[in-house]
C-alpha cells in the first residue's frame, strides 16, 4: 500500500493482511533493509499509526532536505 520513511534511516511499508476485519501490516525495517518488527493493527488502530507515519515520513523528508 505505501512505505514512509522514519528519521532514524529506517522505513515503515503497509500491506492489506489476509487477516479478517480490514487489519493492516505495518512491517518495519531497518537502514539496511532487514525486517524488525512487523505489525498487524485493526481499522481503527491502524488509523492512529498512519497519521503517526505521515508526521514521522514529513520530518524525515524535512531532515533529509536539510542536510
Amino acid at each position: 500500500m505505501a512505505t514512509y520513511n522514519l528519521p532514524t534511516g529506517g522505513t515503515v511499508q503497509t500491506l492489506r493482511s489476509n487477516r479478517p476485519h480490514k487489519v493492516i501490516e505495518f512491517v518495519t525495517r531497518n537502514e539496511s533493509g532487514d525486517v524488525i518488527s512487523t505489525v498487524h493493527k485493526n481499522g481503527e488502530e491502524s488509523l492512529y499509526m498512519l497519521a503517526s507515519l505521515r508526521s514521522a515520513d514529513a520530518l524525515a523528508c524535512r531532515i533529509k532536505s536539510s542536510v
